[in-house]
């Protein structure tokens, strides 16, 4: 076993499922070490990594296939925005429903 191979075996594992153990050494420099690392990295990382194409769809496939096995959802900052939730209006304060009332009061009396 190789010092790399020890010190990262999740990403040995990982590297050899794909027949790509080859990269073990630039993944442990890069201090990628764990799968947890690994389930992170996105195309824009192997890129900067110098990973050919074909070898980093390989790497993205890979992830997403242990992500899904791992019953893990895809990470909020990877969805597209139509994908995100909407988040909840926030709540009114005292002082703008208190504006609210006066303003309605004010109307009413008008009319």
């Amino acid at each position: 076993m190789t010092k790399e191979e020890e010190l990262a075996p999740e990403v040995f594992e990982f590297l050899t499922s794909i027949n790509l153990q080859k990269y073990l050494n630039k993944f442990t420099h890069l201090g990628i070490t764990d799968l947890e690392t690994i389930l992170e990295l996105q195309d824009f990382h192997l890129d900067a990594m110098e990973i050919p194409l074909g070898f980093k769809l390989k790497i993205l496939k890979r992830i997403k296939n242990v992500r899904a096995d791992m019953g893990l959802s895809q990470p909020e900052s990877r969805r597209p925005e139509s994908q995100l939730s909407s988040r909840p209006e926030p709540a009114k304060t005292p002082v703008k429903s208190a504006l609210k009332s006066k303003t309605t009061e004010h109307v009413e009396k008008l009319v």
